[in-house]
């Protein structure tokens, strides 16, 4: 089987959450660290966006369609049609609150910031999400655990490294967080990945 390879800066940004899926999988992989995005790198990229995710001849991009692909590929999408929908739907979530992170930290000058920390609009994606785990033990509610556990995981460690974290409550979540950081498949990728916040 081809080794696949992924693409990114030298940040976590979206990449951080198919590495850590391809972590907490067991499945060896790549890293192919750039700086920029090279003229011949561009032609490979659909959207002229990173992460890229390669396999061979396969390329595909988009970090949702990635981190789809690879739980596809280890059957670790959800057992029923209703699972796998309550996890995309959370995945849907967990990528806005990811795109409001990247946005704080490179599009807004520093008034913005504290708007965005008094509004703080990635509070109600916390709130659903540990009203989720107050009912379920997983958050597509199955029997057993889904990508999109080890996605809220990613989320959690990447709001509390950018000093992000909603005001309350969320033992379910941090719980959560505490679970997969000290898990073994990911606890040397955490210890030895880039020490930038973003």
């Amino acid at each position: 089987m081809t080794k696949p390879t992924l693409t990114y800066f030298p940040v976590r940004g979206r990449v951080q959450f198919p590495r850590c899926l391809l972590e907490y999988l067991g499945e060896e992989y790549n890293f192919n660290e750039v700086k920029t995005i090279s003229d011949d790198l561009k032609k490979q990229l659909l959207f002229k966006q990173l992460p890229l995710y390669q396999e061979g001849d396969f390329k595909i991009v988009q970090t949702p369609a990635i981190i789809d692909y690879i739980s596809e590929k280890h059957d670790f999408r959800g057992k029923t049609k209703e699972e796998r929908a309550r996890a995309h739907q959370c995945l849907a979530g967990i990528m806005e609150v990811l795109d409001h992170c990247l946005g704080y930290s490179f599009k807004m000058d520093k008034q913005q910031q504290e708007k965005f920390r008094n509004e703080c609009p990635i509070k109600k994606f916390f709130e659903g999400f540990e009203m989720i785990l107050s009912h379920n033990k997983y958050l597509a509610s199955g029997e057993k655990e889904t990508y999109v556990d080890v996605m809220a995981f990613v989320m959690v460690d990447y709001v509390t490294n950018l000093g992000l974290m909603p005001s309350g409550d969320y033992p379910k979540l941090i719980n959560l967080k505490k679970h997969y950081e000290s898990s073994p498949q990911l606890k040397k990728y955490l210890e030895s990945r880039s020490q930038s916040n973003v």
